[in-house]
């Protein structure tokens, strides 16, 4: 039986609140992976695909498969899986994209340059007036609809309520998107870059 404790935190209004959680249980439970062989990334471009353009029917990426959801950013990014132990599943994924100084092709910009320019209003704050080695994107973030039900949901569904096992694995539905705003967090600064979009 995996202990559940529950620990106190500050929300950023300062005021307490709980954490109904253990944060080894993430540990014991999930693993992150820096998607870097060919296998790894192209899990998390099915992930996407499922996500986004099976589920939400976002109709995003280029259009050369019909199983995966990939852009030219892709190339020039780091990908992240999040992979839950026991099932082996892919649960989530996001990408940072970086902007190489030695890319040839088209222009050298952030994915959000492209799909958002008119709200990109601050010529102080925008992408083209900063140093292109300071500056990312954290894109493409992606949880498994499995693992994004509500907990009633997912406790609805487990056949035996009495298995603690399973009921501990609902709970972490609640840190798996904070794990993935984390590792990119974690990849940024690994990155030594100073400005995020």
């Amino acid at each position: 039986m995996i202990p559940i404790k529950t620990s106190t935190i500050k929300n950023p209004l300062g005021m307490p609140s709980k954490l109904n959680i253990d944060p080894c249980q993430f540990d014991t439970n999930f693993k992150l992976i820096i998607a870097t062989t060919p296998d790894e990334k192209e899990r998390a471009f099915l992930l996407r695909h499922h996500v986004f353009n099976e589920e939400l029917n976002y109709n995003i990426g280029d259009k050369t498969s019909s199983t995966v959801e990939k852009d030219s950013h892709d190339t020039h990014s780091l990908l992240c899986l999040l992979q839950h132990r026991e099932s082996g599943m892919d649960v989530g994924c996001l990408r940072v994209v970086f902007i190489d100084e030695a890319m040839n092709s088209f222009s050298k910009k952030l994915p959000f340059e492209e799909y958002c320019k008119n709200s990109l209003t601050n010529p102080k704050l925008h992408p083209k007036n900063l140093p292109q080695d300071t500056i990312c994107e954290v894109s493409r973030l992606a949880v498994h609809p499995l693992f994004r039900k509500k907990k009633s949901t997912i406790e609805s569904n487990i056949c035996n309520t009495e298995n603690t096992h399973q009921k501990n694995e609902s709970l972490n539905q609640s840190i798996i998107s904070l794990s993935l705003f984390l590792a990119a967090t974690a990849l940024v600064g690994l990155a030594r870059i100073s400005h995020r979009g």
